[in-house]
Parts: structure tokens; C-alpha cells; sequence
């Protein structure tokens, strides 16, 4: 008699175990089907990347560059004690950023004569637009004949310089200037 509940019992536990396979089978397996499917699609869908940015930072810089134009060209000698070279990527484009801090600008008209020189709290210097966004600016500009004098000078929150197409193209925000008369040239 035990041997009839030890095959009665193990036949029973096969048949719940077919049954359960079953059930699984016609409820359970098609919607983890639907849920996996969702899943892979989540996967393999593009998401777009986050800028990534790279840095590099620099004691004691100096930059000498030389503008051309058809009209002129200029020699500028840029220094900074401190600055952050930064390159920021995305999927679609590239910039290279140069932040300075407390720097100054010589610049230098071969065909005029006119020198220019710049002082600003910080900059940055973009290298793809060819321009510097200097904040808190002293800006002046003289002539190099005998004698000397300041053709103008201005203050202005922010200046931007392009170095691109013309020698020296300029504008400004917070902008505040002194002219020499002609009279005085």
C-alpha cells in the first residue's frame, strides 16, 4: 500500500508540474514576450548624448598671433598668469574654448601705426569664431608718431574682439569712452 501513495504521489506531482508549465504558458509567457519586447526596443533606441567637456588648465600663458586682412595686418601678444582650455563635444558639433584670467593685449597696426592695448578681468577666447568675450574691459588705442597720443580710450562690461575678417572689429555692453579731439592729432 505505501508503494501505491509513492506512485499515486509522484503522478500527481508530475501532473501539477505539466499543469503549471501550462498555465505559464497560455497566460504568463505571452505578456513577459510583450514586456521583454518593450525592453529591447527601450535598449537599442538612440538617446543623445550629453555635452561632454574636457579641460585643461595653464599657468603663466603668452600668445603672440599675427591678423591679416586685405586692408592690414596686426601683431597681438597676449598674456594671462592663469587660464582653462576647454573643449566641449556633443554629437553635432565642437568647441574650443580658451578662459583667461586677468589678461592683457598688445595689439599692433604695421600699416598705421596704432597700437592698441587691452586689460580685462577675464576672457574667453573662442577658437572656431575667432573671437574673445573679455568681461570687466579697459580698452585704449594711440598712435606711435612722434609724439605719442591716445587716440581714444573706453571701459566696458563686456567687449568682444573679432579677430576674424577685419583686424580688429569690436563690440560692447556697459560701454563708456573718451575720443581725442582732431584738433589735438
Amino acid at each position: 500500500m505505501q508503494h501505491f501513495y509513492k506512485t499515486l504521489f509522484s503522478f500527481l506531482s508530475i501532473w501539477l508540474l505539466c499543469l503549471s508549465g501550462m498555465v505559464y504558458k497560455i497566460f504568463f509567457h505571452p505578456l513577459l514576450k510583450q514586456d521583454s519586447s518593450k525592453y529591447t526596443s527601450y535598449r537599442t533606441a538612440k538617446v543623445p548624448k550629453a555635452p561632454e567637456s574636457i579641460f585643461q588648465y595653464r599657468n603663466g600663458v603668452s600668445k603672440e598671433m599675427w591678423v591679416s586682412s586685405k586692408e592690414a595686418r596686426m601683431y597681438c601678444h597676449l598674456e594671462s598668469p592663469f587660464s582653462t582650455l576647454r573643449l566641449e563635444k556633443s554629437e553635432t558639433n565642437h568647441a574650443l574654448i580658451e578662459t583667461l584670467s586677468n589678461l592683457k593685449i598688445w595689439m599692433q597696426d604695421l600699416e598705421n601705426k596704432d597700437v592698441k592695448y587691452l586689460k580685462a578681468s577675464s576672457g574667453d577666447f573662442n577658437y572656431q569664431k575667432h573671437t574673445l568675450k573679455a568681461h570687466e574691459a579697459f580698452l585704449s588705442s594711440y598712435q606711435v608718431n612722434e609724439p605719442a597720443s591716445t587716440l581714444f580710450s573706453c571701459l566696458a562690461k563686456d567687449l568682444t574682439l573679432s579677430f576674424d575678417g577685419s583686424p580688429l572689429a569690436f563690440t560692447a555692453s556697459g560701454f563708456s569712452a573718451h575720443l581725442q579731439s582732431s584738433e589735438s592729432l
